[in-house]
């Protein structure tokens, strides 16, 4: 085992040194002047993390653009879990077509743990929620595979998306119960059912990518439709759509629809959660799971209408300071093998539409969220309670 472990970590540091080596090569041109030969974009940020699978993992994420072939982007993310200890990596070679570029043709390989979560919660966030306070939102699996994906760019508003890639799942346990400053154990990691898949989806969304800084009086939408072959039989598709939009010129309202269905397929992996942060902000995190699920959200921001009213001034960050209140519905359901990828919403007594009420108060455009909400099916609930991080709106 000591003799596997020290391996990896030359492994590691063999990679680290020399992958990024070349994409930063510096040469001499006719006159004997340095000149660059590589546009880069590196990171350590965007690739370490730490949660209760891989602990501590250190990484890093380099894009490379050649100079003398612009029409190509390779992206390298490699990174070694300390308690899995193995590492995780991502390879990725992009070219682009046309005189406006808007066709992309790209080919991948990886190795790594990833999550269903990612539009949840982000990374950095879940990182420092884990970290601190005993916290990780995120399930895991570790999943091997490589693919095609192509897109091209219709309009500004519209970009059409092609994936297929084979990937084989396996499972990942809890690696650690430390954090900084909770005692206790942290949630179980599920197992999901192992094996082989070839997938396929086709998207369809806009050529932009929401943030903290979104403009508003605009839509945002994705719709995928999807096909898992080999040991996972099933089709699927989801359709998200998002409005951004200010009320009385200085009160956002965001309102938000997600339905996604998958048929014949019950694999952990291949499961939704409602529940607790982003979803059922009135329920337990995770309190239900389906193969279709139906979600909607509407956030109103009273922006400072409402707390120049209040005399509280003199508290911190009060210039920074918003109210908002905020609507949640929603249902999970497991549909039978046999059902149409539309079926298994009906609204029977013992699987009605469940929903909460809200007031929240954020810091900054959201970098800050407090949630006190409220489940309207049962009397005798409390609020819950949540606190998150650089909410992606």
């Amino acid at each position: 085992m000591k003799k596997s472990f020290l391996s990896r970590i030359f492994l590691f540091a063999l990679i680290f040194l020399l992958v990024p080596f070349p994409y930063f090569a510096v040469y001499g041109d006719d006159n004997g002047e340095d000149v660059n030969k590589f546009i880069n974009s590196f990171s350590i940020f965007k690739n370490t993390r730490f949660n209760r699978v891989d602990g501590l993992f250190v990484g890093f994420e380099l894009e490379t653009i050649p100079v003398a072939y612009p029409d190509f982007t390779f992206l390298t993310r490699f990174g070694y879990s300390f308690i899995l200890q193995k590492p995780g990596f991502l390879f990725d070679v992009e070219r682009k077509f046309g005189e406006e570029k808007k066709i992309a043709v790209s080919v991948f390989y990886r190795e790594e743990t990833v999550s269903n979560e990612d539009h949840i919660v982000s990374t950095i966030k879940n990182s420092v929620s884990a970290f601190l306070i005993k916290k990780d939102y995120k399930d895991y699996y570790y999943i091997k595979g490589g693919g095609l994906k192509l897109s091209y760019i219709i309009n500004e508003k519209m970009t059409v998306r092609f994936r297929s890639d084979v990937r084989s799942y396996s499972s990942l346990s809890n690696g650690t119960d430390w954090s900084l400053f909770n005692s206790g154990s942290y949630r179980v990691n599920p197992l999901i059912t192992p094996g082989d898949e070839v997938y396929t989806s086709v998207s369809l969304s806009p050529e932009f990518q929401e943030s903290l800084f979104i403009p508003f009086n605009m839509w945002h939408y994705n719709i995928i439709i999807e096909k898992g072959w080999n040991d996972f039989e099933y089709a699927g598709i989801g359709i998200m759509l998002k409005r951004y939009q200010y009320l009385f010129k200085t009160q956002p309202l965001i309102a938000h629809l997600y339905v996604h269905s998958r048929t014949k397929t019950i694999a952990e992996q291949h499961l939704i959660d409602l529940g607790g942060l982003s979803t059922l902000r009135g329920y337990g995190y995770k309190e239900f799971t389906g193969n279709r699920i139906m979600l909607f959200n509407v956030d109103y921001f009273f922006g400072r209408s409402i707390l120049q009213k209040i005399p509280l001034s003199r508290i911190p960050l009060y210039d920074m300071l918003d109210i908002v209140a905020f609507f949640d519905a929603g249902k999970a359901v497991i549909a039978g093998s046999d059902d149409s990828i539309f079926e298994g919403f009906s609204l029977d007594s013992d699987n009605k539409i469940k929903s909460n009420f809200g007031f929240g108060v954020t810091v900054a455009q959201g970098l800050l969220r407090f949630n006190m909400a409220k489940r309207l099916d049962r009397k005798t609930d409390s609020f819950s309670f949540t606190l998150r991080f650089m909410r992606k709106m």
